[in-house]
């Protein structure tokens, strides 16, 4: 214990200072003049405050009117309050954007330059690939279209406050495709997949009331829209995502909506009115306010062929063929005990109808099981 500061300076409250120690750890004794009243503080198990009171010393008085004379003072030589600027926080998207062409190999790529994330949404309906970016910077139209114009026959862009729309013609057939290369998107359209698109898988469960719901993994998703198809006249609701690219690889139909294919993002379109999608990342969560199952609306084939319903003379069914179609067969029990013993005798006679009736049973049961 280290008391050098307080010996080089010692109060005449305090007559002396000693130091040592004992097999419980270091001791300080202190012995103080007449009438001080020391006072001692634990701040840890390993650190204390000694409180004394200093002749000579002690507080300044403060008087109400020597306050205000000060505050009035300061308020004269402060500088004028400034408004937090929240918005200098955040970084500042470009006013507009210009898209840019390049060529590779037989691909066209159509580049985005955005200078932060943006999510977006890429889908295809016939010939129109419609692309929605979550941005408040407008996008000019390419400076050079040279190389879009033998594919694209219009470029335009449609602007709602912070969404921007871009609808892209295409006259001649591509796979559409799209990437990210830093904070840019890029949409490819040739004959290959360049930036081919992670499967979005959706998938059922229960809310905390019991309905079923379903679910789309989106992974990092962006915002909700409802878009209205110009070209079609129905009403979509779209999911934008930041990257990488992530869709729904083959259409998906549902009782209460249809999940289109997408490039990126996901696209519904709605067959009720009561369709409410939300957003809880990572998931975007499909729901219907008519408490629907959703079921997958699939058909099973008939495996028998249909049979005609007039069985006269004037039927177009010939006797050939009705007599082809196969018809139940009655239960054929068999005594496999049996069976065994005479198979070791050798006196087994195998006779074909009785196990084409019953493969043709066993078959038919499996068929329909599996639809």
């Amino acid at each position: 214990m280290d008391l050098t500061p307080l010996l080089s300076d010692l109060p005449a409250e305090i007559v002396s200072v000693q130091t040592g120690s004992s097999p419980d750890g270091a001791v300080a004794t202190f012995m103080f003049a007449e009438g001080v009243e020391p006072r001692f503080y634990e701040v840890t198990p390993s650190q204390y405050v000694l409180d004394v009171d200093i002749a000579g010393t002690g507080l300044p008085e403060l008087l109400p009117a020597e306050l205000e004379a000060t505050a009035a003072a300061e308020a004269e030589h402060a500088e004028p309050h400034a408004e937090p600027e929240v918005t200098k926080l955040r970084p500042a998207a470009a006013e507009t954007i210009t898209p840019f062409v390049s060529v590779l190999g037989s691909t066209v790529r159509l580049v985005f330059p955005f200078d932060q994330d943006t999510p977006a949404a890429v889908f295809r309906r016939g010939d129109t690939v419609w692309m929605v970016f979550d941005t408040v910077s407008g996008i000019e139209k390419p400076a050079d279209t040279s190389a879009l114009d033998p594919i694209a026959s219009e470029f335009a862009v449609i602007s709602s406050g912070d969404t921007q729309v871009v609808r892209l013609d295409l006259s001649a057939d591509r796979l559409a495709t799209i990437g990210s290369e830093g904070m840019a998107w890029v949409l490819s359209l040739g004959d290959m997949m360049l930036s081919p698109t992670e499967p979005m898988t959706l998938s059922r469960r229960r809310d905390i009331e019991g309905s079923f719901e379903m679910v789309a993994d989106i992974a990092r998703p962006g915002r909700i829209h409802d878009f209205r198809d110009p070209l079609v006249g129905d009403m979509l609701q779209v999911v934008t995502a930041y990257p990488p690219a992530r869709g729904v690889t083959r259409t998906l139909d549902y009782v209460d909506f249809t999940a289109l294919r997408s490039v990126h993002g996901l696209v519904l379109k709605p067959k009720s009115s009561g369709l409410d999608v939300a957003i809880e990342s990572p998931l975007a969560v499909i729901s219907s306010t008519g408490g629907s199952r959703f079921r997958r609306s699939m058909r099973c084939a008939m495996w028998a062929p249909k049979r005609s319903r007039h069985r006269g003379p004037g039927s177009s069914i010939s006797e050939r063929s009705r007599n082809s179609i196969p018809r139940r067969s009655p239960s054929i029990a068999m005594d496999w005990k049996s069976w065994r013993l005479q198979a070791r005798a050798g006196s087994v006679t195998w006779r074909g109808s009785i196990w084409h009736n019953t493969m043709s049973r066993t078959v038919l049961a499996s068929r329909r099981l599996a639809c």
